[in-house]
This record gives structure tokens, C-alpha cells and sequence, in this order.
């Protein structure tokens, strides 16, 4: 990969560029939020402060990265959950959205925010995981989706690399999920729709494949490009036997979004 060459102008490169593109890019995360549908809207009366439902029954907060997901029930509360495998990196941050279930269970999601950080770029990595809540039982994950991802990493090195870039010194990669939740059966656990989009930019941007050896680019290569593989449908149900949410079709491997 281009990004992964070391020379004298890759560091040059890396004091100047790395903080603009990196603030552009988290930037843009934090200024969206992927859509959760058929979930009730939690609200906080102020900043920092929890996220708690209109009747204030059900509210939910993380202090930190390496602070637990707190949820409680009429003021009580109801559960503690961390992730199993702690990663000082990763911001936790719960979704203001929640659940509630036929049995006074919920689901109540969260993300994992894992930033990234490239020679003259940088972004995020966002997965969703969703923790069900059962007041008296252990709270635990029983589903986690990639999510959100917004990444630049730089493509140019020399003066050479922007004229066969056409000046278009950045590839750029995005993912963006979306939940639907489908009425409860009786069990209590409803089905889940869940709806992904990827895309990329220019046209023929690939983290398998170094830009330098690639054919120059036109102008009219300068388009996002929607990935057709990593944009899908699935549903998820239920499965008891294993405790978790199970797709009706395997997840394609989309790395160039989901990894580090």
C-alpha cells in the first residue's frame, strides 16, 4: 500500500498534512449519526449528564473509554456492562436509543468508536453492539455490526504522485449501517433489519492494492463510487440456542472499512 512507504518526505508529509486531515475527517463522524428505527429516542436534560427515556423509567450513561455502560430502572440500577476484551483506544458511547421488550427487558445500543490514525490522514471505525438488559441477569452483547467508518489516507508522495492523481492526494472510505427493529414476537426479541452502504473514493480506491501502481487517473475518476459488495441487506433474528442475533445470510468480508 501507498501509505506504507517510510522516506525523508513521508515524515515531512505526516507533520503537516496528519492533523488537518485527521480532524477533517473525525470531524465529519461526529457531525452524522446512523440511523436506528422502531427504538425509542432517549434525551439528556443536559451535557453530560444520562440518556433517559420521556417517562424517565429507563436511562442509560458511559463515563468514559474505560468507564462501564451504566443502565437503570425507575432510579435503580439495572446493569453494568464492559466490553469483553478492554482496548484503551476505543471510546465507548451509548446511542440515544433504546428498546424496551414484552418482558421489561431492553436492548440498548452502543458504540465503539475506534479512531485511526494514517501518514497524512486519519478517521474512524464504529461498530454497534447491542446489550440486552434483563433486570436481575447479567447484561451481555448480542449483537455487534459494523457501523460507521469515515477514513482518508494519503496517496501522494512527490509532486509526480498528485499529477497522476489528478490531484486527488487522498483515497477515501465510508460505511454506513442502519437498524431497523421489527414488532416483537411473543418471545419478546424482534427481528432486526439492518441496511449497509459503503463507498469510495476515486474511482478504482482500494486498501488491497498500492494507488502508485495504478493506471493515472482522469478527471472524471474524481466520483465517489458505491461498493456494491459492501452495500447489503440482512436480517437478523434471534437464536436462543446460542443467545445471540444470527443473520439470515453471512456478512461479506469488508475489510478496506472495518479494519485498522
Amino acid at each position: 500500500m501507498a501509505e506504507m512507504r517510510v522516506s525523508v518526505m513521508n515524515c515531512l508529509y505526516r507533520l503537516t498534512l496528519l492533523p488537518i486531515a485527521a480532524s477533517l475527517s473525525i470531524g465529519a463522524t461526529a457531525a452524522t449519526a446512523p440511523a436506528i428505527a422502531g427504538f425509542e429516542p432517549l434525551t439528556a436534560r443536559s451535557a453530560g449528564t444520562a440518556l433517559c427515556s420521556r417517562d424517565q423509567v429507563w436511562c442509560v450513561t458511559a463515563a468514559g473509554a474505560r468507564k462501564p455502560l451504566i443502565v437503570t430502572v425507575k432510579g435503580k440500577a439495572a446493569a453494568r456492562w464492559s466490553p469483553e476484551a478492554q482496548d484503551d483506544t476505543i471510546q465507548m458511547k451509548p446511542v440515544p436509543h433504546l428498546l424496551r421488550l414484552l418482558d421489561g427487558s431492553a436492548l440498548v445500543p452502543v458504540e465503539m468508536r475506534a479512531p485511526v490514525m494514517y501518514s497524512g490522514g486519519g478517521g474512524e471505525i464504529t461498530t454497534l453492539r447491542l446489550i440486552l438488559v434483563r433486570p436481575g441477569s447479567a447484561p451481555r452483547s448480542v449483537l455487534s455490526l459494523p457501523w460507521k467508518t469515515d477514513l482518508m489516507i494519503r496517496a501522494c508522495f512527490s509532486d509526480k504522485d498528485a499529477t497522476a492523481r489528478a490531484g486527488a492526494c487522498h483515497d477515501e472510505y465510508q460505511f454506513d449501517g442502519q437498524l431497523t427493529a421489527v414488532k416483537p414476537t411473543k418471545s419478546g426479541l424482534p427481528a432486526l433489519a439492518y441496511l449497509a452502504s459503503a463507498q469510495s473514493y476515486p474511482r478504482g480506491a482500494s486498501r488491497n492494492v498500492d494507488s502508485s501502481t495504478q493506471p493515472p487517473l482522469k478527471k472524471s475518476d474524481l466520483v465517489w463510487v458505491k461498493d456494491r459488495a459492501c452495500s447489503y441487506r440482512r436480517t437478523f433474528r434471534f437464536d436462543p440456542a446460542s443467545g445471540r442475533y444470527k443473520p439470515n445470510a453471512a456478512l461479506p468480508a469488508c475489510d478496506q472499512y472495518s479494519s485498522r
